[in-house]
């Protein structure tokens, strides 16, 4: 396997339990952009399979700016990584995680619901 499609294999290689978080270290700053692409956000989301690389790559995603977190929600690739965000912190119980997500996506609900973010949309609006 060669291309985008490294990661993936290295997390396979590595195990389940040291695979993941070694990728998101070295993909640390990178992982909104990648979230852009359509292979970059297979493995970003690859990558918040196991806690520790999930709270990088949440924590990433809550240090970018609203306007850049609200353009990931919508685009065609990125809804998937922030809605798989949404989930797994939700899931893992890390709250605060979830709740920063929210607290920053809630302002442009009407946005997100009519575009490719209509699957975080279904997500906060079971909050409200």
């Amino acid at each position: 396997m060669v291309g985008n499609f490294r990661p993936p294999w290295l997390v396979g290689k590595f195990g389940r339990n040291n695979g993941p978080f070694l990728v998101v270290v070295s993909l640390r700053g990178h992982c909104v952009d990648l979230s852009f692409k359509k292979y970059g956000s297979y493995i970003v989301e690859k990558l918040m399979e196991t806690e520790e690389s999930m709270v990088v790559v949440v924590v990433e995603l809550l240090e970018c700016n609203r306007d850049r977190l609200m353009r990931l929600a919508r685009n065609e690739f990125g809804n998937f990584v922030v809605a798989k965000a949404l989930k797994f912190t939700n899931e893992m119980s890390r709250i605060d995680l979830f709740w920063g997500l929210v607290e920053k996506l809630m302002p442009f609900l009407p946005f997100l619901r009519k575009s490719h973010g209509s699957n975080i949309a279904n997500i906060l609006d079971a909050l409200i």
